[in-house]
């Protein structure tokens, strides 16, 4: 493996492991043996093929997941495209994953550590890696929030 496979290997790696490690961090003072939930997460699988004049294929996957115990939220959103026709051969292909840890502070206040890997074949780069740690505020709570509908009609 050359020089830029070990960096990324080690990038990825320590993305993980920052993400995982969040939860040692953010909940050793939690010790709790009751399961959580994975309330809100969704997989998803299409395609669509052409046959006749022309020769096509797509695919689409994708998976959401959310785990949520105590003050500890993660999720894991990964996806997948792929598009290939018999004129112009394979004209999509990419991968993208995220990982993200959230630590709520109190009702609406939040720390979060944050990771994610796009690799596009088509976009010039031979892939991107990003990472962030921040802190989050919840201005509203969208449960509590009504739908309002005031139309502006122009009186004649």
């Amino acid at each position: 493996m050359n020089h830029r496979g070990d960096m990324m290997t080690k990038r990825i790696l320590i993305s993980v492991s920052l993400i995982f490690l969040s939860t040692a961090v953010f909940s050793a003072s939690q010790i709790d043996q009751t399961p959580g939930s994975f309330k809100g997460s969704t997989a998803s699988a299409g395609g669509i093929i052409n046959t006749g004049n022309t020769n096509s294929q797509s695919y689409n996957l994708g998976l959401n997941l959310i785990y949520a115990k105590n003050k500890m939220t993660y999720t894991l959103l990964s996806t997948f495209q792929r598009v290939k026709s018999e004129k112009d051969g394979l004209t999509a292909q990419k991968f993208y994953l995220q990982g993200k840890s959230n630590f709520s502070l109190d009702k609406f206040n939040y720390v979060y550590l944050l990771g994610d890997y796009t690799n596009d074949r088509f976009d010039g780069y031979k892939f991107i890696i990003n990472q962030s740690l921040g802190y989050g505020h919840r201005f509203f709570d969208s449960k509590n929030i009504l739908p309002m509908y005031s139309p502006i009609i122009p009186k004649i």
